[in-house]
């Protein structure tokens, strides 16, 4: 049979295992709990604890073995005082019950009380003879006498603790005396009458000390009588002091009627008495008119200014009630500062935002108002602003710099770094025009909102494994924008030489004479700008992208530069321009034209490599991309000034052979021109710019991480506005618009043409064939780029089909866009306008030159087989040729054609930024009469969705910042973009 079966067997009788009294201290409340346990005992110690003991009063008709008969008459009091049924006693065996004297004695003598000591140990209670105690009058801290219960001062023993849950009466105190030598329990030996203590607990246990004479007067005979000692009067001193408001500010707990329990903030107003000796603090909701205080000797005493009390709290109402207009009442209910019921002076409040409000306004203005304000450590509303901010530059072997962040609360220095990496993943809840941080201790750092983001922003990619903050060398300049989001007043320490050339950099260039620059031309003052600001980044060892718009005159600039460079700055060493192939003799042009005193030489042909060693003869050397490429390794022995890269788009993708052979060669200085930076993706401009410096955008992946993706993807326009902030001081772009005043107008004219019934017939016929072939080869490819080249097939077959269904080898179908375009040449030859035909389609040009040649048009065709390109640019120039065909590709790059007035794109191109490019080949610098580009549409087909596409496709628009803009409009389309254009199609 289980031990717990035995248990309910009344008669069981089980060998050692008794019922025991258990008496456990609580540290929390202070006192004693008693525990009802049954236990194995053997020679009155304790074996084991079997398990707690529930009262069934059934046991005290029939006891079972474990219970005595001295244990009858407690289980009886206990349950007379609990009214305890069967199975209502706690399941722990805790007894609640308030235990008279005669029954603690009752217990003590079953020899079968314990107590857990220090070591965590239930020791039997010893008992020792009665020890006296005697009554003694007190003085508390306020004044008040208390009549307490003392060992007698002839003794060593210490009371120690009362136990759990006792009746008041001083006959019944269950008082258990501890002896500290003997580690012996005892009880207490008392010399009054039931009737005296009783008279003395009716008759005030505590008593203030200003009313002890009334006191006397009434009980004093009495206390004689019966040897109650008496209370000694003590000297009472009037004091003057001043108040002083104090402000309590701690963590509380509200239900409202609008909701649940809420956390907030509670407000305590209280007053503080002081004088040169002493000060004592009341609540303000303390009724009595006088403040006492027993300093040990004498009761010293202050009466309240009750009237400038009162005036303290209206002048804080007036802070704390202000309702905000913006809110209805309810909210305002909320949100405000709400009086706790039956106070004078407590309110709470639930809303951070009030908080905040509190300690930005209110809290200055009530300590210059005299009040004393102190907030609990846990606060969690507790906002703080920093005295002042630091900042620490150590740079390391490398020359990185590590950046320590430091802000100075009231003498206390808290370092931000971990902080503020934290912050990166984080939305911070903003009050007004500030932010808060969250420090260690709870406390809520304030920080301008724009600042923060700003700062943020710039320290997103900084932050290494070990949470440091490491800025490259190559990305010095950024110190400028880091210090632009710190509080003015910020103090830099350390590497300050770093941050001094990063504001340096970012003012405005030094404007130099334009004599100095000794060309054979007045530049304009944008160009002239040009030239003052790749002289300011030299200064800086910087190197520069210039991104002017087509037109602008960059090779003129740059032509300039190297004047000033070879006049002003006599260079040792020979400069490098590598370009197109087709753009060579056009660079040996414009040097003839403004700069003849420079030397140049054209390195290409066969017998280029005889006369290397004379090149240094030379001040500027001349090469193409692909001549560069093969003669790589010569050139990183050559000892180059500068190393100049026009259309530097050729180097967009850093992975080709070029585009890493250049950046092989060495030179003092590098440069880079470009119209179009970004044609496709922002992975472009990183290339450009990591040629020109390499590491000043970071790494790839992380610039595709942290700019790339959240832009081209996300269209996140905040990391659009930081990239254009960061491109800042080494990137120079001016837009047609900027310089309007030096160009004439130019229009952009969409014309939607209608195919005629047959060729839209033939449309649709190429589209089902599509769709059928398509379905069957994308099932069949797993690959992303493939199935791309397998849409952009299908796409294709259907752009023919508008353009002319020639293309397709049918010929017996009319064109309709063809024949527009005819007509509208006819119209613009006969108005003597000169006309520029630009199509993607070379087959296309050949057919309208076939047009043109039947109808005795003038004409030239550019093509990318087109053999001395220059010629047929200077024919077109002089004058007497009406119309210039070309195609998209060849014309993008190198032509100066002002002489055309009139553009027409036959077809529309997958990147609008290339026929922009195209069109800027007539509206540039030199172009006297305004510009009409005129796009040609087929209406409802595929033509149409990807001019929709495009526009929804710019989000790399032309904007400006500083000296720094992006260029190019249109992204490359990707594999979703042409599904959803074949989709859209297809419906």
């Amino acid at each position: 049979m289980s031990f717990l079966a035995q248990l309910r067997q009344p008669q069981s009788d089980v060998d050692g295992i008794k019922l025991c009294y258990l008496f456990k201290f609580d540290p929390i409340k202070k006192h004693f709990n008693l525990l009802l346990s049954l236990a194995e005992l053997k020679n009155n110690q304790l074996v084991e604890l079997v398990g707690p003991y529930i009262i069934q009063p059934s046991h005290l008709k029939n006891l079972p073995s474990f219970i005595q008969a001295n244990d009858h008459q407690i289980l009886n009091y206990i349950i007379k005082h609990h009214s305890i049924t069967e199975g209502c006693q706690q399941q722990s065996g805790e007894i609640t019950v308030p235990l008279a004297r005669a029954v603690l004695i009752q217990m003590l003598a079953t020899n079968r009380c314990f107590w857990l000591n220090t070591e965590q140990q239930w020791q039997p209670i010893e008992t020792s003879p009665s020890i006296k105690i005697e009554l003694e009058w007190q003085i508390n801290g306020i004044g008040d006498y208390q009549l307490k219960w003392i060992v007698s001062r002839t003794t060593t023993n210490k009371l120690l603790h009362k136990l759990h849950c006792y009746t008041f009466q001083y006959n019944q105190d269950a008082v258990l005396i501890f002896n500290v030598e003997k580690k012996s329990w005892a009880l207490p030996q008392i010399e009054y009458t039931d009737e005296v203590l009783n008279f003395l607990d009716t008759k005030k246990r505590q008593i203030p000390l200003v009313n002890l004479a009334g006191y006397l007067t009434q009980y004093e005979s009495y206390l004689i009588q019966h040897h109650v000692p008496l209370p000694k009067a003590v000297p009472i001193i009037e004091n003057e002091s001043l108040c002083t408001p104090v402000l309590k500010v701690s963590n509380f707990k509200q239900a409202t009627q609008y909701s649940a329990i809420q956390e907030g903030g509670l407000l305590t107003c209280g007053f503080r008495y002081q004088n040169e000796n002493f000060a004592i603090e009341v609540a303000a909701d303390t009724s009595s008119s006088a403040i006492q205080y027993w300093d040990g000797k004498q009761l010293v005493q202050w009466q309240r200014d009750l009237r400038l009390e009162q005036q303290w709290l209206n002048q804080l109402e007036s802070y704390l009630y202000q309702p905000d207009n913006q809110l209805n009442q309810q909210e305002n209910r909320l949100n405000q500062f709400n009086k706790l019921p039956h106070s004078l002076a407590r309110w709470y409040c639930v809303s951070s935002q009030s908080w905040y409000k509190f300690f930005t306004h209110h809290q200055q203005k009530l300590v210059s108002a005299g009040f004393q304000i102190h907030i609990a450590s846990e606060f969690k509303f507790h906002f703080v602003q920093a005295d002042n901010w630091q900042v620490e530059l150590t740079p390391d072997k490398n020359k990185d710099l590590s950046i320590s962040f430091t802000a100075t609360i009231k003498n206390e220095k808290i370092l931000l770094n971990e902080l503020l990496q934290q912050l990166q993943a984080f939305n911070q809840q903003q009050y007004d025009q500030h932010a808060a941080l969250t420090l260690a201790d709870g406390r809520l750092l304030l920080f301008s909102a724009d600042k923060l983001t700003s700062l943020l922003d710039e320290l997103g990619d900084l932050f290494s494994q070990q949470g440091k903050l490491i800025l490259p060398h190559s990305q010095f300049y950024r110190l400028q924008q880091i210090e632009k989001g710190l509080p003015e007043q910020t103090q830099w320490s350390g590497s300050i030489e770093s941050l001094e050339l990063a504001r340096s950099l970012y003012q405005q260039p030094a404007f130099l004479e334009q004599i100095s620059s000794s060309v054979n031309a007045t530049l304009r003052s944008y160009q002239w700008l040009g030239v003052c600001w790749l002289q300011h980044l030299k200064r800086h060892q910087i190197n520069g992208l210039l991104a002017d718009d087509m037109g602008l005159g960059k090779t003129l600039q740059t032509i300039a530069h190297l004047s000033v460079e070879f006049t002003q700055n006599p260079l040792n060493n020979p400069a490098l321009i590598v370009a197109p192939k087709s753009l060579l003799h056009n660079w040996a042009s414009e040097i003839n034209r403004f700069a003849p005193h420079l030397k140049y030489k054209i390195v290409q042909g066969s017998q280029r490599k005889k006369n290397w060693s004379s090149l240094n003869n030379y001040q500027i050397l001349i090469t193409s991309y692909q001549l560069a490429n093969i003669d790589s390794m010569d050139w990183q022995q050559h000892a180059l000034s500068w190393i100049i890269l026009d259309e530097a788009q050729q180097i967009k993708n850093y992975r080709t052979q070029i585009s890493q052979s250049l950046r092989q060669i060495s030179s003092e200085y590098r440069l880079c021109l470009s119209g179009t930076p970004v044609e496709n993706h922002l992975g472009e401009l990183w290339s450009i710019l990591d040629f020109l410096m390499p590491g000043c955008l970071g790494k790839l992946k992380a610039f595709k991480q942290h700019f790339q993706k959240p832009i081209e993807s996300d269209a996140d326009e905040n990391k659009m506005q930081l990239l254009k902030q960061r491109i800042a001081p080494f990137m120079l772009r001016r837009t047609k618009q900027q310089v309007a005043d030096d160009l004439p107008e130019k229009t952009e004219i969409y014309q939607s043409i209608i195919l005629s019934d047959e060729q839209m017939m033939f449309y649709q016929q190429q589209k089902d064939r599509q769709q059928t072939h398509l379905q069957e080869q994308m099932l069949a490819s797993e690959n992303d780029g493939q199935k791309q080249i397998l849409l952009l097939t299908a796409l294709l077959k259907l752009r023919q089909a508008c353009c002319d269904p020639a293309l397709l080898d049918e010929m017996q179908i009319t064109s309709a866009k063809r024949q527009h375009c005819l007509q509208m040449v006819e119209e613009l030859v006969a108005e003597k306008r000169k006309i520029l035909i630009f199509s993607q389609f070379t087959q296309m040009l050949d057919l309208l030159a076939s047009d043109l040649k039947d109808k005795k048009i003038s004409h030239l065709i550019l093509t990318g087989k087109t053999q001395h390109r220059q010629q047929l640019v200077d024919k077109f120039q002089q004058g007497n040729t009406s119309v210039f065909l070309i195609s998209l590709k060849a014309g993008g790059v190198g032509l100066n054609l002002t002489q055309a007035d009139t553009v027409i794109h036959y077809d529309p191109w997958w990147n609008s930024a290339a026929e922009q490019q195209a069109s800027d080949r007539a509206h540039r610098i030199g172009q006297k009469n305004p510009v009409f580009v005129y796009k040609l549409i087929a209406q409802d087909t595929i033509e149409e969705k990807i001019a929709l596409l495009q526009q929804h496709k710019a989000q790399l628009s032309q904007h400006i910042n500083h000296q720094a803009q992006l260029s190019g409009e249109k992204f490359a389309l990707k594999l979703e973009d042409l599904m959803t254009l074949w989709q859209q199609e297809i419906e």
